[in-house]
């Protein structure tokens, strides 16, 4: 053997340096991502420590206040008004493989290395975008989204902020026909020549032009600022819906965002500190179908408050890589990148959606 030749232990080289590179595995995947990227920013990106289920807890009563004088008799009532919602652990991998043939062509270090940046480029995209898309609202069933894959899949935001709140449906293992207090706003936008609603829906809207939508998606903001708790900080809307609202802007006062936390995104201010962003991968709640379907044909706007929006992972999974094993049937051999969490929310009723909204709104 030369003595300049070396081996390389290429499940060593991807395992230790796929080790040091977890910290910007996990930045790329948020920052590729409107609203986990929203939700890091508010500190929402969240670690349990194992336990069956992912546990959030939440206010949704109130103590009571009264005034007194000198030596009146205080209440001393207990009060409930706390709960806990629970969210089920959803498991995401993606796999790195190679096989002998790979390894021999690129034996040298350069190489290797070479072949590993690019490994590990393209598990990063391919998360990056399968969480976006499951985050969003990948799967329909009967005009509602769900979670895919046979509830594998992340709890996507349309299934935290649906078209009809009060539909028969746990969110959190809590029902949200049954407890108005969980339940997010809803707004109807469907242009039909009046303003009657859905039954689900607070509110309706005939929406023709961009001064109706302008105010259509003000109330939406006044209804998920009433109460304490806040207002929203941003709007997530698709790509026809962002070119309607900027085009209702021409000729008119534009608000600047000027803070140094703006997310690196496309984004116009509705309100100041509160962006209005777009997304590709942006369902139509509207007419039920997601956002590659030939029957998308409505537009929507989620207002949300990201303070009470959690993505929670395990502690002990959160883009680990599993050490590489060798299928018994194959010249080859692959590791996985392994991801246990899942969207939560703890105040709904601080996130609302405005629906139905007729994408030819022009002038």
């Amino acid at each position: 053997m030369p003595p300049s030749s070396r081996t390389i232990d290429y499940d060593a080289l991807l395992t230790s340096t796929l080790d040091a590179y977890r910290e910007p595995l996990t930045d790329n995947i948020i920052a590729s991502n409107v609203l986990l990227s929203a939700i890091k920013a508010e500190g929402g990106w969240q670690k349990q420590d194992g336990g069956e289920r992912i546990r959030i807890p939440l206010m949704y009563g109130k103590t009571p206040v009264k005034s007194y004088s000198g030596y009146d008799t205080l209440d001393v009532t207990p009060v409930d008004g706390m709960t806990t919602a629970f969210y089920t652990w959803r498991q995401l991998a993606t796999p790195i493989a190679i096989s002998r043939m790979e390894e021999r062509q690129n034996s040298g270090e350069a190489a290797l290395f070479n072949l590993l940046k690019a490994k590990i480029q393209q598990a990063e995209l391919s998360i990056a975008e399968e969480v976006n898309l499951q985050l969003l609202g990948k799967t329909v069933s009967g005009s509602a989204f769900i979670s895919g894959n046979g509830g594998k899949d992340l709890d996507p935001i349309a299934l935290h902020i649906p078209k009809d709140p009060t539909s028969a449906v746990s969110i959190g293992n809590i029902s949200q026909s049954t407890y108005s207090w969980w339940r997010p706003r809803s707004v109807d936008g469907t242009t039909d020549g009046s303003t009657s609603k859905d039954s689900g829906a607070d509110s309706g809207f005939d929406l023709n032009t961009w001064a109706e939508l302008f105010e259509a998606i003000s109330h939406l903001y006044n209804r998920c600022s009433r109460g304490p708790g806040g207002r929203p900080n941003m709007v997530l809307t698709d790509q026809r819906g962002f070119e309607m609202f900027e085009s209702g802007l021409r000729d008119k006062t534009r608000y600047t965002q000027q803070s140094k936390a703006t997310l690196a995104f496309d984004n116009i201010l509705f309100k100041p500190g509160v962006p209005l962003y777009w997304d590709e991968f942006m369902p139509d709640l509207g007419t039920g179908v997601a956002y590659d379907s030939a029957s998308y044909a409505l537009s929507t706007y989620m207002m949300l408050n990201t303070k009470y929006l959690n993505f929670v992972v395990d502690s002990q999974t959160d883009f680990i890589n599993t050490p590489f094993t060798k299928p018994e049937n194959q010249d080859a051999k692959v590791a996985h990148i392994l991801l246990y969490g899942n969207l939560c929310c703890s105040q709904r009723r601080k996130q609302g959606l405005l629906y139905g909204v007729n994408q030819s709104i022009v002038a």
